[in-house]
């Protein structure tokens, strides 16, 4: 075994034990009722990502802002939202995936349905061509983020 098998093997247990403790968290805070939608978020964006907890944090923060003007966003527009914290600019074949990451299942043409509605109402804005969309959330482009 090589020297960077052994480190990948090393990163890859790393990874799985703060998912372990991620899951152990959440099931805590669940316990003791807290239930504060950014934690939650947060906690998500960091177990599917498997992101530094400060940076799942400022993506949930972004979410949140986001979600709390929507009017009860449905679960696979709430992910895209999710998605799009991270204030990268992406395709919608890169949003299906961060949505099947979050979901565990989805759907191309719902979510492509669903990104047209945030684009006609201007949650969403698109950067690139209407041939080679790149979507990004409209706050992202409000103020710097990290």
């Amino acid at each position: 075994m090589s020297s960077i098998d052994e480190k990948l093997d090393l990163l890859i247990s790393v990874l799985r034990e703060l998912l372990e403790k991620l899951e152990k968290l959440e099931e805590r805070l669940e316990r003791q009722n807290i239930d504060h939608p950014e934690i939650k978020i947060a906690l998500e964006v960091a177990s599917a990502f498997s992101l530094p907890l400060i940076r799942s944090l400022e993506i949930a923060r972004m979410a949140y802002d986001v979600l709390i003007r929507l009017d009860k966003p449905d679960p696979i527009t709430r992910a895209i939202i999710e998605v799009l914290s991270s204030c990268n600019e992406m395709s919608i074949s890169e949003v299906y995936r961060g949505v099947r990451n979050i979901r565990g299942k989805a759907s191309r043409r719902i979510i492509g349905e669903r990104v047209r509605i945030l684009l006609s109402k201007g949650i969403v804005v698109n950067m690139g061509s209407s041939e080679r969309p790149r979507i990004i959330l409209r706050k992202c482009l409000e103020k710097p983020h990290g």
